[in-house]
């Protein structure tokens, strides 16, 4: 049971009587645990609570009838549990207050009894959990429970336990095996309508999941009271009510049913992965790779994660041994709180001390994590809806802040409990607050690097390209053959700028045929006439013939030709610049991709030393020389695409954006390196130069983190830059998955 820390004296002059318990409320002592283990149920609203003996007895005393002292000097004598204090027990009023446990003849009580009450008779019904999810419930699925476990129960026995690992085991070699195949596909599902397959399977994957946590709990007896549908940013998510497994005396059954969904998931992602890997047909591999992101990842990072309160919080807190983790984590924030920075007087939580450190780490991590994921969710609701998101964002800010701070400001005003602080305690916490905002203003500094992605490339002017519009007529070198500079690698053929060519030299010699007849005749007008027209036809025809020229290509340096499928272009039409193919002269070059945000923020004073990290490599210097003066869609090299395993996100060039583009194979990579892709998100990209002694120390293709140098700058100004970094690079992802 989670008590709150805030110790609620009893006031001399207050009624003595204790409240009574609601006469749904139930407490009985679960059988075969030792120490003694006390559950108490709220059949109404459908929760249990773990409680100590010592609470147990007084909580059940409560029939307000008699008075507290009676209460407390009735305590049975336990051995190493000391009974409760008049504090603990006020302490113990204000919790069963805060679960509406006690009888409260008020109006709105009443009121808010009776809409319980209904809810429950109802059967289905829509409860607004904050703005951006709430719950549809669609009563007991005991009825499907019981016709359906009989066939699927003994899929959850432990024997099957080795043939699902096993099962997992080979589906995560495919994965290593096909990694990179994986990752491409990743992409094609947030394209045109294939995000609908993967919502479809989503749905029927949780189906599966919640189904699985009902069969097992059924086979133990335990009562399914609810199911329904929870959707989180219109997401649905089904979910099964099986808190009744709380009064099994056995933890492994209660850690079996927790795990029965995730169970029922991973052997589904498990069978998806290992059919993916040997299917050939792209609709079925779309379905199944889907089927692996859901069933596989999503339920590792979701329902794994004990920082939110899915299955792996009450696998967690089964095998710890704590229950209602959660709540003691808030407590204890709150007690530590109140004991150190208001100076009051709170007693440490009822725990052995190794619990107490487990319960403060998982309360300082839970909270970390919930402050994320509700930022995250506002973005999302934000980014994702245009208006509407907008106001969901508003409506769900109102709900994270102002509704704890208004239950505050009442508890301020009807606990006082400002009469019970250390104002030394309070003067010193404001004096330390004060202070560390000092520093973080006028002081300490933020780092003086931010990272960046950096790739190693052949230069661009190393990349050989046509110089004309033509057919490739010929290929006059093959792969991995030397040449040197100026040497013919290809031909172009141009039957049509031949023919110009050919037009214009006979143009230009009508033209100068004619200014020779008029200057016989002594017709000057004409004579100058045709000596202009003569003129223009050979600038014409000189910038023909330089086309001409261009269709025989030249290698731009001596080196190594790299292009394997260079066969593949003969025939084909190419248009001015296209890439045949590359020349490796042994030089490289290093281009850094750096978000156009962090630009603003780097100390661009003359050329800046550059700190850079390659896997398996010591840490190497280099100095950045260029910097592009914008932003770019251009992908700087293949390697960093994340298609092609790299950092950055890419989506399709548009048959209008792109025009004709074409696939050369550049050295190293290993992957065909695609001309028709581009940023989602525009980038600035910048040129490394190693000294002379490093180049070869890494590999063309190889990708590593630069650290470039920033102004100096408070670290309260850092984290107000970083902190507007995350958001905006958040909400530029949400907007281009939504466009997609």
């Amino acid at each position: 049971m989670s008590i709150p820390s805030v110790p609620l004296p009893v006031e001399s002059n207050s009624p003595r009587l204790a409240p009574r318990l609601r006469p749904e409320v139930r407490i009985r002592r679960v059988s075969g645990t030792d120490p003694a283990r006390y559950l108490l149920e709220d059949r109404v609203a459908g929760k249990c609570f773990e409680l100590g003996p010592r609470e147990a007895h007084c909580l059940q005393a409560c029939d307000g009838q008699r008075s507290i002292e009676a209460i407390l000097q009735s305590q049975p004598m336990l051995a190493d549990v000391p009974p409760l204090t008049l504090a603990d027990f006020a302490q113990l009023i204000n919790w069963g207050s805060l679960k509406q446990l006690w009888v409260d003849h008020s109006e709105q009580a009443i009121e808010r009894q009776k809409g319980l009450y209904r809810a429950r008779e109802r059967g289905a019904w829509v409860r607004w959990t904050n703005p951006i999810s709430f719950t549809i419930r669609g009563g007991s699925p005991e009825r499907f429970l019981r016709l359906l476990t009989p066939y699927v129960g003994r899929l959850f026995d432990l024997r099957w336990l080795p043939l699902a690992a096993l099962l997992g085991i080979y589906s995560l070699y495919c994965l290593w095996e096909h990694g990179d195949r994986f990752g491409r596909q990743a992409a094609l599902l947030w394209t045109d309508q294939q995000w609908l397959v993967l919502l479809a399977v989503w749905v029927g994957i949780k189906l599966i999941h919640e189904i699985a946590h009902g069969v097992v709990a059924h086979r133990y007896g335990v009562a399914v009271r609810d199911a329904g549908v929870f959707f989180v940013l219109f997401l649905p998510l089904a979910y099964v009510d099986a808190s009744g497994s709380a009064r099994l005396a056995n933890r492994w059954k209660r850690i079996h049913i927790g795990l029965a969904g995730m169970y029922a998931e991973l052997v589904l992602a498990s069978i998806a992965t290992i059919a993916w890997a040997w299917t050939t047909d792209l609709t079925l591999a779309l379905w199944l790779h889907a089927i692996v992101l859901t069933a596989g990842i999503s339920t590792l990072v979701f329902n794994a994660n004990p920082l939110m309160k899915f299955d792996g919080y009450y696998v967690l807190s089964d095998l710890l041994g704590i229950a209602n983790l959660a709540d003691r984590g808030k407590g204890w924030i709150a007690a530590t709180f109140q004991r150190w920075c208001l100076g009051m007087s709170v007693p440490p939580l009822p725990l052995p001390l190794h619990k107490r450190i487990i319960v403060a780490c998982y309360g300082s991590a839970a909270l970390v994590w919930r402050i994320m994921l509700q930022v995250t969710l506002t973005i999302a609701a934000a980014a994702l809806f245009h208006g509407l998101g907008i106001v969901i964002a508003i409506l769900a800010i109102g709900h994270y802040a102002i509704e704890p701070l208004s239950k505050l400001l009442r508890f301020f005003r009807s606990q006082r409990p400002w009469e019970s602080w250390r104002w030394l305690n309070v003067g010193v916490t404001a004096a330390v607050g004060l202070f560390a905002v000092w520093l973080g203003t006028s002081v300490l500094t933020g780092p003086v690097s931010l990272s960046a992605p950096v790739v190693v490339r052949h230069p661009v002017e190393k990349i050989v390209r046509t110089g004309t519009d033509g057919f490739v007529a010929s290929i006059d070198v093959e792969h991995g053959e030397r040449v040197t500079a100026g040497q013919r690698v290809a031909s172009l053929s141009q039957p049509e700028l031949l023919r110009q060519v050919a037009e214009l030299k006979l143009q230009v010699e009508q033209a100068e045929i004619g200014a020779r007849a008029a200057r016989q005749i002594g017709d000057w007008t004409e004579f100058d006439n045709q000596r202009r027209l003569a003129a223009a036809l050979t600038d014409q025809w000189h910038q023909r013939q330089a086309e001409v020229q261009q269709l025989e290509v030249l290698a731009p340096c001596d080196g190594v030709v790299w292009q394997p499928d260079a066969a593949v272009l003969l025939g084909q039409y190419l248009r001015r610049g296209t890439a045949l193919l590359s020349i490796d002269d042994g030089s490289q070059e290093l281009v850094v991709s750096i978000s156009q945000d962090d630009v603003p923020a780097l100390q661009l004073d003359g050329q800046m030393s550059v700190a850079l990290v390659f896997p398996n490599l010591p840490m190497l210097a280099g100095r950045l020389v260029e910097l592009q003066p914008s932003a770019s869609e251009i992908v700087p090299a293949p390697a960093m695409a994340r298609t092609h395993g790299g950092p950055l996100l890419v989506q399709p060039v548009s048959a209008g954006e792109g025009g004709q583009r074409r696939v050369i194979r550049t050295r190293h990579l290993g992957d065909e390196a695609t001309q028709n892709l581009k940023l989602v998100v525009p980038r600035v990209s910048g040129r490394v130069e190693l000294p002379a002694e490093m180049v070869g120390a890494v590999a063309v293709g190889q990708t590593g983190v630069a650290f470039l140098p920033v102004r100096q700058q408070s670290l309260a100004s850092y984290l107000v830059w970083q902190t507007r970094r995350w958001l905006y690079g958040h909400l530029e992802n949400l907007r281009q998955t939504r466009d997609q």
